[in-house]
């Protein structure tokens, strides 16, 4: 009996801290997200907005997860929860690589698996002369564009000027005023010369230069051909 009145007392003292802690304002105040690449910001912003004043609870949590999983950019959204008042969000986007212009827009993952969507971000590179028919030409460019990927900088908003016939691609690069030759398909050392490309250009920028072309596509070496003055 006496057992029984203390674990009832323990309930109901349990149960109002937990109205106390409510009362309190144990509700959502920051919510961080790691690992968002491609998803707009306004996405991101209407997405994390919608847990700011929430409760601090697995059901504000599993409806944050929920609406990030339900955008077609995200293949898995982790969520926890960060003492006192914040939600940790570890996004997995699907691993898009590359868009094609037309109605509607096309978009393409790392495979060459292609399809249609809207809402398709601007930064994704742009396939020159990609058509459903050619794909299976452009596989191994979108594998090399996959490389450049690890250089933002050169990576977001490239073009690649039409389906590669000679074993390498050009990209051209609007945000640094630069011209790629890529190997196609990559050889295993690309991703380490992509790396190492942003050092590159500079140096050349330090020495009073302008890089016009970088070609890519030799094992051991970066050639890079200066604008003329």
């Amino acid at each position: 009996m006496m057992r029984a009145a203390i674990l009832s007392v323990t309930c109901i003292l349990g149960l109002g801290v937990c109205q106390n802690l409510r009362h309190l304002g144990m509700t959502v105040r920051q919510v961080h997200v790691d690992g968002a690449r491609l998803l707009p910001a306004s996405v991101l912003d209407e997405i994390t907005g919608s847990a700011l004043g929430r409760p601090m609870s697995a059901d504000t949590r599993d409806e944050l997860r929920g609406r990030f999983e339900a955008h077609w950019l995200v293949e898995r959204a982790e969520i926890r929860r960060q003492w006192p008042r914040s939600i940790i969000v570890r996004l997995t986007e699907r691993r898009v690589m590359a868009r094609c212009a037309g109605q509607p827009p096309v978009v393409i993952d790392e495979s060459g698996v292609s399809w249609t969507h809207e809402g398709i971000p601007a930064m994704l590179p742009m396939l020159q002369g990609w058509t459903q028919q050619d794909s299976d030409a452009w596989r191994p460019a979108i594998q090399a564009m996959e490389c450049l990927a690890t250089a933002p900088q050169m990576w977001a908003g490239s073009i690649v000027e039409a389906p590669p016939r000679n074993r390498s691609i050009h990209v051209v690069c609007p945000n640094e005023g630069i011209r790629l030759r890529l190997p196609c398909p990559p050889d295993e050392g690309l991703i380490h010369r992509v790396a190492y490309l942003p050092t590159v250009i500079a140096d050349v920028r330090a020495r009073g230069g302008k890089a016009a072309l970088v070609d890519l596509r030799w094992v051991n070496q970066i050639v890079v051909a200066e604008a003329a003055e």
